[in-house]
């Protein structure tokens, strides 16, 4: 069961990468009219926007683009390195489990960041890196309270019925 587990932690974990550098690879208009989008959907549902200034509707709008790529980044890796500690499932020593997933998720995360300098309208920031790396830290005290949590309710024993 555990081999079945690593090779689709593998799988899974390329193909996040992938789509994670795909993301990364559109233009920065690209970018903008999908959190554009979202961004609309949000202000719909708020009764109390029309009312607002223009000035407080641009900071309500700046506002709600930069947490919603933050969260982004924060789903992004935090799925990535799930399936990177999927992928290490064999590792004996969880904790090399998690060392490894973490440190794949950061150089993946610094790559990532720095190939969007080439692309158009685009920019890296070392703060989305951050994020990115706090995604994985979660991911990894997340699985831990998980194990952990269970080992704790798990029968000592065996019953027969």
């Amino acid at each position: 069961m555990k081999k079945v587990v690593m090779i689709l932690g593998i799988i899974f974990s390329f193909v996040w990468m992938t789509i994670i550098f795909t993301y990364s690879n559109q233009t920065g208009d690209i970018v903008e009219n999908k959190a554009s989008t979202i961004i609309d959907v949000i202000i719909e549902s708020n009764e109390n926007y029309e009312q607002k200034t223009d000035e407080e509707k641009i900071l309500i709008e700046n506002n709600y683009e930069f947490y919603i790529s933050k969260l982004v980044h924060v789903f992004e890796y935090g799925i990535l390195c799930f399936f990177l500690f999927m992928a290490f499932i064999l590792i004996k020593k969880r904790w090399l489990n998690y060392l490894f997933s973490f440190f794949i998720c950061t150089f993946f995360a610094i790559s990532d960041e720095y190939h969007q300098n080439f692309i158009p309208d685009r920019n890296s920031r070392p703060q989305d890196v951050f994020i990115d790396i706090l995604a994985a830290i979660i991911c990894i005290l997340l699985l831990e309270l998980i194990y952990t949590i269970y080992h704790i309710f798990k029968p000592k024993y065996k019953t027969s019925i």
